[in-house]
């Protein structure tokens, strides 16, 4: 085979390559899945809910009081329609709560979320002391976007004590990956 003969056949490999990718992707078609949970938002409750990458999929909320005209304490239907985005592995929590207190959930649901390759979802509900701990690991300049956002992080310095002792972000919390374990784990 001559050099003109070889270059021909990797241009077309190459745009065979090309047409094959462009398939696989269009393959993908965004579905949803409807998730109903029961609150009643004229107490002050209402369910917030947290996704763990909102690349991969996206919420909508719907509530529908469900009593009277003016009745408080009747309940109301909170209807969640998951629909994903691409290719992936999520989680999503829901926790029913006021907004407005710093107390704990009065109830929480926990959900793994996969989005197959083709677009489909299967969520998984897990009880929340299955609840994995994650972390992401973000650029400094995520994570100084990130900490103008929130006050309500934890920052930590997984560097070895020396590294730590020569420079460090005030108010870092020292913690090398090699002392990380379950039990010294605290859960927010």
């Amino acid at each position: 085979m001559g050099r003109e003969e070889k270059t021909k056949t990797i241009v077309i490999l190459f745009l065979l390559s090309l047409i094959f990718a462009g398939c696989k992707s269009a393959s993908f078609n965004s579905s949803e899945k409807i998730l109903e949970l029961r609150g009643n938002p004229t107490t002050g409750y209402t369910w917030i809910y947290t996704i763990g990458d909102e690349s991969i999929i996206r919420v909508d909320e719907d509530i529908q009081y469900l009593g009277k005209e003016g009745m408080v304490g009747a309940p109301s239907l909170f209807t969640y329609t998951v629909r994903s985005l691409k290719q992936g592995n999520t989680n999503l929590k829901f926790e029913y709560k006021r907004p407005w207190e710093d107390k704990k959930a009065e109830e929480v649901r926990f959900f793994e979320v996969t989005v197959k390759e083709n677009g489909k979802i299967t969520m998984t509900e897990k009880k929340p002391e299955e609840e994995k701990l994650t972390y992401k690991s973000v650029s400094m300049a995520e994570g100084i976007k990130l900490m103008s956002k929130d006050s309500g992080f934890i920052l930590l310095d997984v560097r070895r004590p020396e590294e730590f002792a020569a420079g460090h972000i005030p108010g870092a919390v020292q913690l090398t990956n090699e002392s990380m374990t379950k039990e010294n784990t605290v859960r927010p």
